[in-house]
């Protein structure tokens, strides 16, 4: 029994933390709009369009990420999540200009 409590604060620890970094992630974007608009060289509605393609995707995919949790291995699909989010946010920092 003690080992399964254990068990469940551990998955309860990971999943907050993947959600934290996750949500400041996100966060992040609005105080450095200026820098990321001067760094790709892109105008106000360039930045829109990326800020609204986001928000369409997440709105998108949470219901999708959702129900895949309620049928598959979490923590297998939180892997997977965690390799995407780790390949895109490598993406960018790739297409970074020198």
């Amino acid at each position: 029994m003690k080992s399964t409590s254990r068990y469940r604060w551990f998955v309860f620890a990971v999943f907050f933390v993947f959600m934290l970094f996750h949500q400041s992630d996100r966060l992040l974007i609005a105080p450095l709009t200026s820098q990321i608009m001067e760094t790709f060289d892109i105008n106000e509605a360039q930045m829109g369009a990326v800020v609204t393609g986001a928000l369409l995707v997440s709105a998108f995919l949470y219901p999708v990420w959702g129900n895949l949790y309620d049928r598959f291995s979490r923590a297998k699909l939180l892997a997977l999540a965690s390799a995407i989010w780790g390949s895109t946010t490598w993406l960018s920092v790739r297409s970074l200009p020198s």
